[in-house]
């Protein structure tokens, strides 16, 4: 099960498991190079706190777990990262869990 989601800059990042977040949140830019950003529609998740882990192209966490408001709009760095494939997987407090896949470039 998955969709897109266009980000600022036109470009297509592909979502995974869209349980809780719908048509309801964008992330962008994908590539990205050094900040990723999750935005939220306010209201439209029916929870008020998401958590996140990343993860690289072989299933190693390579940052530690993120909590935020599902609502807005959050940055991640991503500038220590390698250049490569990588999944943010989003879950909220009743597990439910959706992933965000992009690629970090140098």
């Amino acid at each position: 099960m998955g969709s897109g989601a266009n980000g600022a800059n036109g470009n297509t990042v592909s979502t995974t498991g869209n349980l809780i977040f719908g048509g309801n949140m964008r992330c962008y830019p994908n590539p990205v190079s050094e900040l990723l950003y999750l935005e939220f529609t306010p209201g439209s998740i029916p929870v008020t706190e998401l958590r996140a882990v990343l993860y690289d192209a072989t299933g190693r966490q390579v940052l530690h777990p993120m909590a935020f408001p599902a609502s807005g709009i959050h940055e991640i760095p991503v500038r220590s990262l390698d250049a490569g494939f990588y999944a943010l997987r989003l879950s909220d407090p009743n597990g439910h869990t959706s992933a965000i896949h992009f690629v970090k470039i140098n």
